[in-house]
């Protein structure tokens, strides 16, 4: 097999028989036949699984293939596309549900936290000291807890949410 191409984002690829999600390195002849394009669909597909209340049965089974491949990068991907946006909460909800270790996404839901609604603040929170034990990166770690220290103040509704977060953040 040919070298490989190194993303740094979810790479999905469907072919006749198959479905795929690739983290990491992706094989040199499935970019070429994807061209490096994200198959919308699929990534569609996915999201409507873990979120569609319709398909509850299949739930279970998306949230061992996910904790199985390790698929922090996918889940953090797809939280980033602006069109699932409203499935925000669902999918932080779903970090969770994988028992994966999100430490190295600390930032981000930090800011998720601060950033949204109630649903997302308590989800990224349940993240967040369920699923990091770290190691941190210094830098982010201040970052965060400036953040947090920033928006405390402004978000009344979520503040006790956002405290836990903060004395979490500084027992790191």
């Amino acid at each position: 097999m040919s070298e490989g191409t190194n993303t740094s984002e979810p790479f999905f690829h469907e072919s006749e028989n198959f479905s795929s999600a690739y983290f990491g390195k992706v094989p040199a002849h499935i970019v070429k036949t994807n061209n490096g394009k994200v198959d919308q669909q699929l990534v569609s597909s996915l999201v409507a699984q873990l979120t569609d209340p319709n398909l509850k049965e299949t739930r279970e089974d998306v949230l061992r293939i996910l904790r199985d491949g390790k698929a922090q990068q996918l889940l953090i991907g797809i939280l980033s596309l602006r069109e699932f946006f409203r499935h925000r909460a669902a999918l932080v909800r779903t970090c969770w549900e994988t028992g994966l270790d999100f430490s190295e996404h600390l930032e981000l839901f930090v800011h998720i936290a601060t950033d949204g609604n109630y649903s997302d603040c308590i989800e990224s929170m349940t993240v967040i000291v369920e699923n990091m034990n770290g190691p941190f990166n210094k830098e982010q770690l201040e970052r965060s807890i400036t953040l947090l220290e920033k928006t405390t103040k402004k978000k009344s509704e979520q503040s006790a949410l956002l405290e836990m977060i903060f004395q979490k953040i500084k027992s790191f």
